[in-house]
C-alpha cells in the first residue's frame, strides 16, 4: 500500500465520497503529495542527527517523565521509550499534574492496548486524567485495532485538545472511534484497512484524512 498520493489518486476521491458517512457531513481531504504530508508531520528526507546533544532520552520510569515534563517548554515532546514501568493511567495522570500541552509519542509501547486493541479510556471512573492537554498522539505498533466507542462512551472522550493522531501499524478503526473529537484537524493511518461507519462523526475540524491508497472496507454498514 502506498502511503504518499497524488491529487489524481482514486483514494481520494473515495475518501470525498465516503466523506459524508464518516463525518457527519464534513469532508476531509487526502494530502495531495509526500511532500504535503512529510511537512505537516514534522518530517523531512535529512538523516537524523547522531550529535548525542540531540538525541532526547525516552523516559520508561514516572520519574523520568515527570522531569521531561517539568523540564520542556510546551508543547511538551514526550516520546515513551519501550518497557515503562508505569501505566496508562499513571501517564494521564502525570501530565494532569504538571497541566502542560503535550506532543505524545507511545508507538514503542504497548500502554491502553489490549489483545492488539488501542482502547484510551480507563476504568478509574468518569473524571477525567491528561487526556485535554494531549494535542498530538502517536499509537502504539502494537496496536493493529482502535476500539469502537458510542455516544455515552466515546473512545477518545476527554481528548479535548486532540488536533492530530497518527498509526503505523493499525488495520481497523472501529465505529465512531474518534466521535466527537471536536479539535482533531489530522489523521494519519498507514495500514488502514477498514473503518467503521461514523468513525469520525462530530469532527468539525477534520481537514486531512491520509489512507493507504487502497480505499479501506467500510464496516457496520
Amino acid at each position: 500500500m502506498d502511503f504518499c498520493k497524488t491529487k489524481k489518486s482514486p483514494a481520494r476521491l473515495w475518501t470525498l465520497v465516503v466523506g459524508a458517512l464518516l463525518l457527519g457531513g464534513g469532508g476531509a481531504a487526502l494530502l495531495s503529495s509526500c511532500d504535503e504530508m512529510r511537512a505537516l508531520m514534522g518530517e523531512s528526507d535529512e538523516k537524523p542527527s547522531t550529535d548525542s546533544n540531540s538525541q532526547q532520552s525516552k523516559p520508561t520510569t514516572i520519574t523520568q517523565v515527570n522531569d521531561a515534563l517539568k523540564a520542556g517548554g510546551e508543547p511538551v515532546k514526550l516520546v515513551i521509550g519501550a518497557g515503562p514501568t508505569f501505566t496508562w493511567e499513571e501517564l494521564l495522570d502525570a501530565i494532569k499534574a504538571k497541566a502542560k500541552t503535550v506532543a505524545l509519542d507511545i508507538s514503542a509501547t504497548t500502554l491502553a492496548v489490549d489483545d492488539g486493541v488501542f482502547d484510551p479510556r480507563y476504568s478509574g471512573g468518569t473524571t477525567p486524567l491528561g487526556e485535554s492537554f494531549i494535542t498530538k498522539l502517536t499509537l502504539p505498533n502494537e496496536a493493529t485495532e482502535i476500539a469502537g466507542g458510542t455516544s455515552d462512551n466515546r473512545t477518545f472522550a476527554g481528548f479535548t485538545g486532540l488536533v492530530e493522531v497518527s498509526a503505523d501499524k493499525v488495520a481497523t478503526i472501529n465505529s465512531s472511534a474518534f466521535r466527537g473529537t471536536g479539535k482533531l484537524e489530522k489523521a494519519y493511518f498507514r495500514a488502514v484497512e477498514s473503518i467503521g461507519m461514523q468513525a469520525f462523526q462530530d469532527c468539525p475540524a477534520l481537514a486531512h484524512l491520509y489512507l493507504p491508497e487502497e480505499s479501506p472496507e467500510l464496516i457496520g454498514v
